[in-house]
């Protein structure tokens, strides 16, 4: 009955203890491993970076008020001097008072630069100042101004000048001479003091023109000669070219012309005053005893410019002239 009670059962109802007895039997034989514990490890801990300590704010405090210094008044800027260049074909003198009859202080060479103090009363001489601060008094004729003329020169009383001058003009005029004119006084062949021959004794065409600082030759005996000289300068080189071009000398000793005097011009040179010379020496003799005249006479062709002021046909200037008198003592005299 039972038998057939099982029977009557499904199938699957029975194996269905079958199967629980199995895994139960399985589980029995080998159970199961619990899963691993997984530790978790803290992550390395950053330690936090120090704060920067702040720096402390700098106060500002108000710049302090600059009071500026007062202005100070400029100077009146000075009235500038009067100058001019001297004016001449070779040295002049510069005289302790205006005229010829005051002693010569210096000689002054053509196209140096003095300063324009004052005047005489016919503003014929003006008292000058030279580079090195000596003062004087030059032939206005001989004095070209550079630029405008900006202010009046005063004048100057020559009666205080003649009171004032007399110690200037006294023991040393004779001194201040022979320094004003030192190639007159040691030219070659100069006479000496004993009258002894000499030859080639240097004699200015001019010479009698005193402004230039060369006196007639003193003490020549018969039989010396000399070498007549001239003298022409320009601001260039080019305008004494043009000058030889043009120049005309008439020079004569005696009466004599010197008509080969192109043959005895020296080639033109620059001098330290920056202006360009040409001297001529012509010479002459012997000379007998007795008196001697030479004369200088300068024209030209077509006008030229010195650099200074212009010379020739339509020029204010026509011609130059002047003279040289002299005397030649007997041999023995």
């Amino acid at each position: 009955m039972l038998a057939r009670m099982l029977k009557s059962v499904p199938r699957r109802l029975c194996l269905l203890p079958v199967i629980l007895l199995a895994v139960a039997a399985c589980s029995a034989i080998e159970p199961q491993a619990a899963p691993p514990t997984v530790t978790l490890v803290p992550r390395d801990t950053a330690t936090p970076l120090p704060s920067d300590t702040p720096v402390p704010t700098a106060t500002v405090t108000a710049e302090a008020s600059v009071t500026p210094p007062p202005s100070e008044t400029p100077p009146p800027s000075p009235t500038p001097a009067r100058s001019g260049l001297i004016d001449a074909v070779r040295s002049v003198n510069l005289r302790s008072g205006p005229g010829v009859s005051y002693g010569a202080l210096a000689a002054l060479q053509p196209g140096e630069r003095v300063i324009l103090l004052a005047q005489d009363e016919d503003a014929s001489w003006q008292q000058v100042q030279l580079a090195d601060g000596r003062v004087g008094w030059v032939a206005a004729s001989l004095i070209v101004e550079a630029g405008e003329a900006t202010v009046e020169l005063p004048v100057i009383d020559v009666e205080s000048v003649q009171a004032t001058a007399t110690a200037i003009a006294g023991s040393d005029v004779a001194a201040s001479e022979a320094e004003a004119a030192p190639a007159a006084a040691e030219g070659p062949g100069e006479t000496a003091a004993d009258g002894a021959l000499r030859t080639g004794v240097d004699v200015l065409a001019y010479c009698d023109d005193a402004e230039h600082g060369f006196p007639a030759p003193a003490g020549l005996v018969a039989g010396s000669t000399i070498d007549v000289w001239w003298t022409w300068f320009a601001s260039t080189r080019a305008q004494v070219e043009d000058h030889l071009a043009n120049a005309i000398y008439e020079v004569t000793v005696d009466g004599e012309p010197l008509n080969d005097w192109r043959d005895y011009r020296l080639p033109p040179e620059r001098h330290d005053d920056g202006n360009t010379y040409v001297y001529w020496y012509v010479r002459y003799g012997p000379l007998e005893a007795g008196e001697h005249r030479i004369t200088y006479e300068l024209t030209w062709n077509e006008a030229i410019s010195d650099g200074y002021r212009r010379f020739g046909p339509g020029t204010d200037t026509t011609q130059e002239a002047g003279t040289c008198s002299f005397r030649v003592l007997p041999v023995g005299g």
